[in-house]
């Protein structure tokens, strides 16, 4: 029977990790009926495979109906993920020792294979925990050698992904001093590449579970494995130089992401401690470094024993503006204790002096207005009007209502009459519907602020209406008003009015071909693109537009808009292409290359296409974007060559910065890099020498 188990469990382990990834057919057991049948019970009259499966389904339900549970019919899966994932690691386990039906080449090829595949995580890890130290150090090599082409790092979580599962597995053996070469070389990998995401600028990216735990993973693995001492020293050195900064610390950030990994290494504690606590303390107040205290104070409110007051203290003290607005939503996430965030916002909206950090408290304090009357009274006191919404729904006279929103559409702050023209669209205010069309029509016709006409205009579909006379109004806007903002508002109410205006197309068309506005014409030409997706002749009219010029913006999504109707029309499948060659702003020849490489993804040749318009196009700018466009795609061959043979340094910086990503393990890379620092271009040789200071090194184990 236990061989049934795991020979049902190992298929299965392949599938991905949902449900039809734990369920077994009895009916398929018949290729185990033969090899354990012997030990059934023989069955009177028929012994033959049927009655033999059927007697051995039973004989399952009945010893271990505990692991099974039964989805219906004869269909089972195992009552929890772990029994699979422990029975499929065991199977594997069993042929590679005693079996020996799995070498090492065997082992190392799974791992390799299923590094990326979370639905086999686990099993990995269990099988690592069920290995001899030197059969795991022959699979951590596997995992750590170069490779080429590398995961890029502009999809950071596979690039981290490989080197995190590595940290997860050497938390897993039984002896981990063996393997001082692997843990070493999982360290200076980690290294490498924050070193490589800030020089390539590709420090930001969405990382998976696994990667945004490898600060803790690696601290688990306490304070006498080697690679700890390598990170502390690499980044006292790396953190001190720390990037320009765009005014924002983000948890995804690739700087951030070093900064963990050492506060955690600093008392290398994969639990909350006071032994853990204190250095984080320490450090979110005094490291020079606006990034390391962000993320000393955030990693601290996660594992300090119980609400801390630094994180208040350091939202409200932090001598960077950047930091102090990072922290504020950690503050505000505090939802257990109201009274304490409401009262430091209250606090911050009297003391804080810089606009940005300002702003975002006065922004969360609107939120709170409608329940809380020490924020409207803070909102006032910084001259902010409570929001319009929070106010109405705190009046239940309808006619108070009323009273309240006509003062506000008669305020002399064009921002508040537009806010109040959204609040009446919402219809939430006691105010019935013919009154409210009655006031957004007054706003259109008498308001001489653009944005609240717009903002009525746009109110107006909500509602049901006399389409014929709004629309009349809408239509005369559209044409005379002087506001481009009106007329552009205008055209798409006319546009979406239900049932449809019999004068919409003729309008469309005239503001595509005649406004003096190109934003006007570039609503109309889109929203004409629109209706092309079902009507042939617009379409036709739209293609025929693009062709001929105009605004790249509009033109580039009209095409978008088109869509599937371009792809389906054999006449102008290849017009996306057309253009990205033969258009004469460049552009909106990259433009092009974006719709190719992304609306056209599905046809093999895009890759290619936009590989030649990396070499042919005459624009340096377009060549730069079209390598950029190919990415992970690119071919290495071809960034070697843009890298040494482009006439224009942009593109070989943009070659160089592709190769040193996807070809990072590269030898070739290397005599390339050497040779780009002796370039003309000082830019090119700054670049190349900081690469090389990178990648001349070892990296694997």
């Amino acid at each position: 029977m236990r061989r049934f188990f795991k020979r049902r469990a190992a298929p299965q382990s392949a599938a991905d990790a949902h449900a039809d990834g734990n369920i077994t057919l009895i009916t398929d057991v018949r290729g185990d009926v033969t090899v354990v049948s012997g030990t059934l019970p023989a069955q009177a009259g028929a012994p033959d495979t049927e009655s033999a499966c059927a007697a051995y389904a039973t004989r399952v339900r009945q010893r271990y109906g505990r692991l099974l549970s039964r989805f219906g019919g004869e269909v089972y899966g195992f009552v929890h993920r772990a029994f699979l994932e422990y029975l499929t690691a065991t199977d594997l386990a069993h042929r590679f020792h005693q079996q020996r039906e799995l070498t090492e080449e065997d082992l190392q090829d799974l791992f390799a294979t299923k590094v990326h595949d979370p639905a086999w995580h686990e099993i990995l890890l269990l099988l690592v925990g069920l290995l001899d130290e030197r059969f795991v150090a022959g699979v951590l090599d596997r995992l750590l050698a170069p490779r080429t082409p590398a995961p890029p790092l502009r999809n950071g979580d596979r690039a981290f992904g490989t080197l995190a599962f590595v940290a997860r597995c050497l938390a897993e053996v039984r002896r981990p001093g063996q393997l001082a070469a692997q843990s070493e070389a999982l360290v200076r990998g980690v290294i490498r590449l924050f070193e490589l995401s800030r020089v390539l600028g590709e420090d930001v990216w969405y990382r998976d579970g696994q990667v945004l735990d490898l600060g803790r993973n690696l601290a688990a693995l306490g304070e006498a494995w080697p690679g700890r001492r390598i990170y502390l020293d690499w980044y006292e050195e790396w953190g001190a130089q720390p990037p320009e900064r765009s005014g924002t610390i983000r948890e995804r950030d690739a700087g951030y992401q070093a900064a963990d990994i050492w506060l955690r290494l600093l008392a290398a504690s994969p639990a909350p401690s006071s032994l853990f606590v204190e250095p984080l303390r320490r450090e979110a107040t005094g490291n020079a470094d606006p990034v390391v205290r962000a993320a000393a104070v955030l990693l601290h409110e996660k594992v300090a024993p119980g609400p801390s007051p630094l994180l208040l203290h350091c939202a409200a003290e932090d001598p960077d503006p950047a930091v102090r607005r990072s922290l504020l939503g950690a503050v505000v996430a505090r939802a257990e204790n109201a009274a304490e965030v409401q009262g430091f916002l209250v606090a911050r909206s009297r003391h804080e002096e810089h606009p940005d950090v300002r702003e975002a408290v006065l922004h969360e304090l609107r939120g709170l207005a409608g329940d809380s009357p020490e924020a409207r009274q803070a909102l006032l006191r910084a001259g902010v009007a409570e929001p319009l919404a929070s106010l109405t729904a705190r009046i239940d006279d309808a006619t108070e209502a009323r009273a309240l929103l006509r003062d506000a559409l008669g305020d002399e702050d064009p921002e508040r009459r537009a806010e109040a023209v959204e609040v009446l669209a919402t219809g939430a205010t006691g105010v019935d519907e013919q009154e409210i069309l009655a006031l957004l029509k007054e706003r259109i016709e008498r308001d001489a602020s653009a944005e609240v006409v717009a903002r009525a205009f746009a109110a107006l579909p909500h509602l049901a209406h006399d389409v014929t006379e709004l629309g009349r109004l809408a239509l005369h806007h559209a044409r005379h008003d002087e506001r481009a903002e009106v007329r552009e508002a205008a055209v798409t109410h006319v546009a979406d009015s239900r049932p449809p205006l019999p004068e919409a197309r003729e309008l469309l068309l005239d503001r595509w071909q005649h406004d003096p506005e190109a934003r006007v014409r570039a609503e109309a030409l889109v929203i004409l693109a629109d209706r092309g997706r079902t009507d042939p002749e617009i379409a036709a009219l739209v293609v025929e537009q693009v062709r001929r010029g105009g605004d790249r913006s509009a033109r580039s999504m009209a095409l978008e808009t088109l869509g599937g109707a371009l792809r389906a029309d054999p006449a102008t499948r290849g017009l996306v292409r057309e253009l990205a060659v033969q258009d004469a702003d460049p552009g909106f020849r990259a433009a092009m290359l974006f719709h190719a490489m992304v609306n056209d993804s599905a046809d093999e040749t895009a890759a290619e296409f936009v590989g030649v318009r990396v070499v042919d196009d005459p624009d340096p700018a377009v060549r730069a974007s079209a390598l950029s466009l190919l990415g992970f795609s690119t071919p290495l061959s071809l960034a070697r060559d843009r890298a040494t043979h482009d006439e224009d340094p942009k593109v070989r910086l943009t070659a160089l910065r592709v190769l040193c990503d996807r070809g990072r393990d590269d030898p070739l890379t290397l005599d390339l890099l050497r040779a780009a620092a002796q370039d003309v271009s000082p830019d090119v040789r700054d670049l190349a020498a900081r690469l090389l200071a990178i990648l001349d090194r070892p990296s694997g184990p």
